[in-house]
């Protein structure tokens, strides 16, 4: 997925950021899951190791419950 991160714009979504917090991860952990979860291939980049190291951190299960809100927001 091409932008997972929105260009930026789902870092500040309330929505998203409860739904992290509900798996006790980070905004853009969760975007990166959520297509990779939809059977897509995600390109997460940085230049900070911290975030490098974080974007592969992604060994969690989005429930369809909280996909079905995700593919919500993310449809508007």
């Amino acid at each position: 997925a091409y932008s997972s991160l929105g260009t930026g714009r789902l870092l500040g979504n309330e929505d998203i950021k409860a739904v992290a917090d509900k798996y006790g991860v980070s905004v853009p952990q969760l975007c990166y899951r959520y297509p990779l979860q939809k059977g897509h291939i995600i390109l997460p980049k940085s230049v900070h190791e911290e975030y490098i190291l974080a974007n592969a951190e992604l060994d969690f299960e989005i429930s369809e419950a909280d996909m079905a809100t995700l593919d919500a927001i993310i449809i508007e």
